[in-house]
């Protein structure tokens, strides 16, 4: 979730069962959208424990006596679609793919790259990886809460 939009990512190089992502961080395309791939063979052992009326294999039939699963993604589906958050997700993803993950990539690595070096400067301690390859747009430090200030009224001075 956190990658999606600034690294590139191929879920059949990865070999992973599931990907979920977001539109909220990299992708630029705000809150209320988000995605999963799910491997298509596995997809028929999945039994959604949180369903809604689109994850029906017919969404339009209003039986409430049964509940059949789409056989494709759909079975993942929740309720109704969110529809603003949809079009603001599709245009940070054209935007993203307008400018390329890879030059994204590329440039968070430079910004990274200096703010890492400001803070060796300054001897802020941080955790992101300094291997230029290992790194996205995120960079975590550590920080010393100074001291409260004593009153200038207070008995001690």
């Amino acid at each position: 979730y956190q990658t999606v939009g600034c690294v590139p990512v191929d879920v059949g190089e990865i070999g992973c069962d599931a990907y979920v992502g977001g539109s909220l961080k990299w992708l630029s395309g705000g809150p209320g959208t988000a995605f999963m791939s799910v491997r298509p063979e596995l997809l028929p052992r999945i039994e959604p424990q949180g369903t809604g009326w689109f994850a029906k294999q017919e969404p339009f039939s209003f039986t409430l006596q049964e509940l059949t699963f789409a056989s494709d993604g759909r079975r993942l589906e929740t309720g109704t679609w969110a529809v603003p958050s949809h079009y603001a997700a599709l245009a940070g993803l054209e935007l993203v793919l307008s400018v390329g993950v890879e030059s994204i990539q590329e440039r968070l690595r430079d910004l990274t790259g200096y703010i890492l070096e400001r803070c060796d400067e300054a001897d802020v301690r941080t955790f992101t990886p300094h291997e230029r390859e290992r790194r996205c747009g995120i960079v975590r430090s550590s920080a010393t809460i100074p001291r409260r200030p004593r009153r200038a009224s207070s008995p001690r001075g």
